[in-house]
Protein backbone atom coordinates (compact mmCIF):
# COMPACT_ATOMS: atom_id res chain seq x y z
CA UNK A 1 0.00 0.00 0.00
CA UNK A 2 0.94 3.56 -1.06
CA UNK A 3 0.18 7.12 0.25
CA UNK A 4 0.95 10.17 -0.70
CA UNK A 5 -0.23 13.31 -0.54
CA UNK A 6 -3.54 11.48 0.38
CA UNK A 7 -6.39 14.10 1.34
CA UNK A 8 -9.81 13.64 2.14
CA UNK A 9 -12.65 16.17 3.52
CA UNK A 10 -16.29 15.71 4.19
CA UNK A 11 -17.29 18.90 4.11
CA UNK A 12 -15.49 21.77 1.34
CA UNK A 13 -12.36 22.91 2.85
CA UNK A 14 -12.51 21.40 5.95
CA UNK A 15 -9.93 18.55 4.99
CA UNK A 16 -10.07 15.73 7.94
CA UNK A 17 -6.92 14.09 6.87
CA UNK A 18 -4.01 14.73 4.40
CA UNK A 19 -1.16 12.46 4.88
CA UNK A 20 1.87 13.41 3.06
CA UNK A 21 3.40 9.70 3.01
CA UNK A 22 2.72 6.26 4.22
CA UNK A 23 3.47 2.88 3.12
CA UNK A 24 2.60 -1.03 4.07
CA UNK A 25 4.59 -3.92 2.27
CA UNK A 26 2.34 -6.48 1.00
CA UNK A 27 2.34 -9.16 4.07
CA UNK A 28 3.03 -7.12 6.64
CA UNK A 29 1.55 -6.78 10.31
CA UNK A 30 0.96 -2.96 11.07
CA UNK A 31 -0.61 -1.75 14.16
CA UNK A 32 -2.37 2.02 13.63
CA UNK A 33 -3.39 3.94 16.34
CA UNK A 34 -5.19 7.30 17.52
CA UNK A 35 -7.39 9.19 19.17
CA UNK A 36 -10.81 9.96 18.37
CA UNK A 37 -10.31 12.49 15.71
CA UNK A 38 -7.36 11.50 14.00
CA UNK A 39 -8.96 10.03 10.92
CA UNK A 40 -9.22 6.15 11.69
CA UNK A 41 -12.57 5.39 10.21
CA UNK A 42 -11.91 8.01 7.08
CA UNK A 43 -8.43 6.36 6.76
CA UNK A 44 -9.93 2.64 6.62
CA UNK A 45 -13.04 3.90 4.51
CA UNK A 46 -10.38 5.12 2.07
CA UNK A 47 -8.16 2.03 1.89
CA UNK A 48 -11.30 -0.11 1.82
CA UNK A 49 -12.70 1.72 -1.11
CA UNK A 50 -15.66 2.90 0.70
CA UNK A 51 -15.11 6.15 0.29
CA UNK A 52 -13.14 8.16 -3.09
CA UNK A 53 -9.65 9.66 -2.49
CA UNK A 54 -10.38 13.78 -3.15
CA UNK A 55 -6.43 14.48 -3.74
CA UNK A 56 -3.00 12.60 -3.25
CA UNK A 57 -2.68 9.42 -4.37
CA UNK A 58 -3.85 5.98 -3.11
CA UNK A 59 -2.48 2.69 -4.10
CA UNK A 60 -3.86 -0.61 -2.55
CA UNK A 61 -2.07 -4.05 -3.46
CA UNK A 62 -0.76 -2.00 -6.58
CA UNK A 63 -4.40 -0.92 -7.54
CA UNK A 64 -4.95 3.28 -7.94
CA UNK A 65 -8.17 3.26 -5.85
CA UNK A 66 -8.01 7.09 -7.28
CA UNK A 67 -8.29 5.98 -10.55
CA UNK A 68 -11.71 4.03 -10.01
CA UNK A 69 -15.38 4.35 -10.17
CA UNK A 70 -17.38 3.39 -6.86
CA UNK A 71 -18.74 0.04 -8.49
CA UNK A 72 -15.18 -0.52 -9.25
CA UNK A 73 -13.96 0.24 -5.90
CA UNK A 74 -16.98 -2.04 -4.70
CA UNK A 75 -15.87 -4.91 -6.72
CA UNK A 76 -12.04 -4.23 -5.55
CA UNK A 77 -13.05 -4.45 -1.91
CA UNK A 78 -15.54 -7.91 -2.47
CA UNK A 79 -12.66 -9.69 -4.03
CA UNK A 80 -9.41 -8.50 -2.84
CA UNK A 81 -9.90 -7.32 0.91
CA UNK A 82 -11.39 -8.97 4.05
CA UNK A 83 -13.08 -6.65 6.77
CA UNK A 84 -13.30 -7.30 10.57
CA UNK A 85 -15.88 -4.85 12.03
CA UNK A 86 -15.69 -3.65 15.49
CA UNK A 87 -19.30 -4.31 16.30
CA UNK A 88 -18.79 -7.47 13.60
CA UNK A 89 -21.41 -6.69 11.53
CA UNK A 90 -23.42 -9.87 11.06
CA UNK A 91 -25.93 -10.15 9.69
CA UNK A 92 -28.44 -11.41 12.43
CA UNK A 93 -30.86 -13.40 10.43
CA UNK A 94 -28.68 -15.52 8.61
CA UNK A 95 -26.85 -18.47 9.85
CA UNK A 96 -23.32 -18.71 11.68
CA UNK A 97 -22.64 -20.75 8.18
CA UNK A 98 -24.21 -18.47 6.08
CA UNK A 99 -22.39 -15.18 6.91
CA UNK A 100 -18.83 -16.93 6.66
CA UNK A 101 -19.63 -17.55 3.28
CA UNK A 102 -21.66 -14.10 2.20
CA UNK A 103 -18.77 -12.49 0.46
CA UNK A 104 -18.05 -15.55 -1.33
CA UNK A 105 -21.37 -15.31 -2.60
CA UNK A 106 -21.55 -11.73 -3.60
CA UNK A 107 -18.06 -11.69 -5.42
CA UNK A 108 -17.54 -14.52 -8.19
CA UNK A 109 -13.58 -14.12 -8.29
CA UNK A 110 -13.25 -14.50 -4.82
CA UNK A 111 -15.07 -17.60 -5.21
CA UNK A 112 -13.83 -19.02 -7.49
CA UNK A 113 -10.00 -18.24 -6.47
CA UNK A 114 -11.52 -20.54 -3.10
CA UNK A 115 -12.05 -23.23 -5.25
CA UNK A 116 -9.06 -22.97 -7.10
CA UNK A 117 -7.09 -22.73 -4.26
CA UNK A 118 -7.96 -25.70 -2.38
CA UNK A 119 -9.63 -28.98 -2.05
CA UNK A 120 -13.00 -28.34 -0.78
CA UNK A 121 -15.94 -29.73 -3.12
CA UNK A 122 -18.34 -26.36 -1.64
CA UNK A 123 -18.35 -23.01 0.07
CA UNK A 124 -19.77 -24.90 2.73
CA UNK A 125 -17.19 -27.28 3.28
CA UNK A 126 -14.58 -24.17 3.09
CA UNK A 127 -16.58 -22.57 5.75
CA UNK A 128 -16.34 -25.48 8.15
CA UNK A 129 -12.76 -25.32 7.88
CA UNK A 130 -11.70 -22.22 8.60
CA UNK A 131 -14.54 -22.57 11.66
CA UNK A 132 -12.78 -25.47 13.03
CA UNK A 133 -9.50 -23.91 12.87
CA UNK A 134 -11.10 -20.91 14.40
CA UNK A 135 -12.82 -23.19 17.01
CA UNK A 136 -16.55 -22.74 15.97
CA UNK A 137 -16.67 -25.61 14.22
CA UNK A 138 -19.90 -26.82 16.08
CA UNK A 139 -22.08 -23.37 16.02
CA UNK A 140 -22.34 -23.68 11.58
CA UNK A 141 -26.11 -24.19 11.70
CA UNK A 142 -26.80 -21.66 14.54
CA UNK A 143 -27.91 -17.81 14.37
CA UNK A 144 -25.52 -15.68 14.79
CA UNK A 145 -27.76 -13.43 17.64
CA UNK A 146 -27.60 -17.10 19.58
CA UNK A 147 -23.85 -16.66 20.21
CA UNK A 148 -21.34 -14.67 22.70
CA UNK A 149 -19.16 -11.91 21.93
CA UNK A 150 -16.47 -13.97 21.40
CA UNK A 151 -17.97 -16.13 19.29
CA UNK A 152 -19.10 -13.70 17.07
CA UNK A 153 -15.95 -12.13 16.78
CA UNK A 154 -14.51 -15.64 15.36
CA UNK A 155 -17.33 -15.76 12.69
CA UNK A 156 -16.67 -11.74 11.86
CA UNK A 157 -12.61 -13.09 11.04
CA UNK A 158 -13.77 -16.31 9.75
CA UNK A 159 -16.41 -14.37 6.95
CA UNK A 160 -13.08 -11.77 6.49
CA UNK A 161 -10.77 -14.49 5.87
CA UNK A 162 -12.40 -17.00 3.79
CA UNK A 163 -11.59 -16.94 0.07
CA UNK A 164 -8.20 -15.59 1.02
CA UNK A 165 -8.27 -11.96 1.00
CA UNK A 166 -4.68 -10.04 0.07
CA UNK A 167 -6.19 -7.29 2.95
CA UNK A 168 -7.46 -7.95 6.18
CA UNK A 169 -8.32 -4.59 7.99
CA UNK A 170 -9.60 -4.95 11.66
CA UNK A 171 -11.70 -2.08 12.59
CA UNK A 172 -10.87 -2.25 16.64
CA UNK A 173 -12.36 -5.60 16.88
CA UNK A 174 -10.87 -6.10 20.44
CA UNK A 175 -12.85 -3.29 21.89
CA UNK A 176 -15.93 -5.79 24.10
CA UNK A 177 -12.96 -8.36 25.29
CA UNK A 178 -10.34 -8.51 28.15
CA UNK A 179 -6.67 -8.57 28.11
CA UNK A 180 -6.25 -11.93 27.77
CA UNK A 181 -8.97 -12.94 25.08
CA UNK A 182 -7.56 -10.10 23.11
CA UNK A 183 -4.23 -11.79 22.63
CA UNK A 184 -6.07 -14.80 22.12
CA UNK A 185 -7.91 -13.30 19.03
CA UNK A 186 -4.88 -11.82 17.78
CA UNK A 187 -3.13 -15.21 17.58
CA UNK A 188 -5.93 -16.41 15.76
CA UNK A 189 -6.18 -13.56 13.16
CA UNK A 190 -2.55 -13.92 12.24
CA UNK A 191 -2.06 -17.74 11.79
CA UNK A 192 -4.99 -17.49 9.59
CA UNK A 193 -3.41 -14.08 7.68
CA UNK A 194 -0.20 -16.20 7.64
CA UNK A 195 -1.25 -19.31 5.99
CA UNK A 196 -2.18 -16.46 2.94
CA UNK A 197 0.45 -14.15 3.35
CA UNK A 198 -2.18 -11.45 3.63
CA UNK A 199 -0.88 -7.85 5.13
CA UNK A 200 -2.89 -7.03 7.87
CA UNK A 201 -3.63 -3.56 9.15
CA UNK A 202 -5.12 -3.67 12.54
CA UNK A 203 -6.65 -0.08 14.20
CA UNK A 204 -7.54 0.20 18.26
CA UNK A 205 -6.67 2.54 20.85
CA UNK A 206 -5.36 -0.24 23.13
CA UNK A 207 -1.27 0.22 22.97
CA UNK A 208 -0.59 -2.93 25.23
CA UNK A 209 -1.34 -4.47 21.45
CA UNK A 210 0.98 -3.01 19.64
CA UNK A 211 4.40 -5.33 20.48
CA UNK A 212 2.48 -7.94 18.96
CA UNK A 213 2.79 -6.58 15.42
CA UNK A 214 6.06 -6.09 13.29
CA UNK A 215 5.19 -2.29 13.16
CA UNK A 216 2.82 0.35 15.29
CA UNK A 217 1.82 3.72 12.69
CA UNK A 218 -0.01 6.87 14.83
CA UNK A 219 -1.98 8.12 12.56
CA UNK A 220 -2.04 11.55 15.15
CA UNK A 221 1.77 11.97 14.20
CA UNK A 222 1.37 11.46 10.17
CA UNK A 223 -1.86 12.97 9.85
CA UNK A 224 -1.15 16.31 9.37
CA UNK A 225 -4.76 17.57 10.54
CA UNK A 226 -5.32 15.56 13.83
CA UNK A 227 -1.12 17.32 13.92
CA UNK A 228 -2.29 20.58 13.50
CA UNK A 229 -5.29 20.48 16.13
CA UNK A 230 -2.88 18.65 18.80
CA UNK A 231 -4.88 15.84 19.53
CA UNK A 232 -3.44 13.69 22.10
CA UNK A 233 -3.75 10.39 22.84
Amino acid sequence: MVIKDLSFAYHPGRDVLRLPTMMISRGERVFLHGPSGSGKTTLLGLIAGILPPQGGNLAVLGADLGTMSGSERDRFRGERLGYVFQMFNLIPYLSVVENITLPCLLSAPRRARLMQAGSVASLELAAAVIAERLGIAGLLGMPVTALSVGQQQRVAVARALLGGPELVIADEPTSALDSEHREDFLRLLFDETARSGATVLFVSHDLTLAPLFQRTLSLRDVNQVAAAKGTHA
